[in-house]
């Protein structure tokens, strides 16, 4: 990843995947949440899960898996959304589920989003 900082507090990032086309944006980081240390053990399989906001109003989730198994790739996924609701859906597992880290970075999210507090919070009547 590469980044420029401009006048307003926002960056220009460059981030490339392992597959699919680079994709450059200008915008703020809002949250990431990192599997490299689980109960103070340092783990030799880890997901990186960063999230961005554009200048556009859109968020950008990067995916980075790393490994340090030989024989084993790593991989790097750059997802553009639209939207809070389209982060979660990427996020989200087929059976509906969530994970640890992904709970994490949508908490983290919230804190400096609205969007994320509104798709992560459940209103009961």
């Amino acid at each position: 990843m590469s980044t420029n900082t401009s006048a307003d507090d926002t960056k220009t990032y460059t981030l490339k995947p392992t597959h699919g086309k680079t994709v450059r944006f200008t915008g703020q980081e809002i949250a990431s949440a990192s599997g490299r240390w689980v109960a103070g053990r340092d783990q030799n399989r880890w997901t990186d899960l960063t999230l961005y906001r554009t200048k556009g109003g859109r968020y950008i989730l990067d995916i980075d898996y790393t490994t340090q198994w030989q024989g084993e790739q790593c991989s790097r996924q750059i997802y553009v959304c639209d939207t809070a609701a389209a982060v979660v859906g990427q996020l989200t597992s087929e059976e509906g589920e969530l994970g640890r880290l992904d709970t994490e970075l949508l908490q983290k999210a919230a804190k400096n989003d609205p969007a994320f507090d509104a798709v992560n919070t459940e209103l009961v009547e």
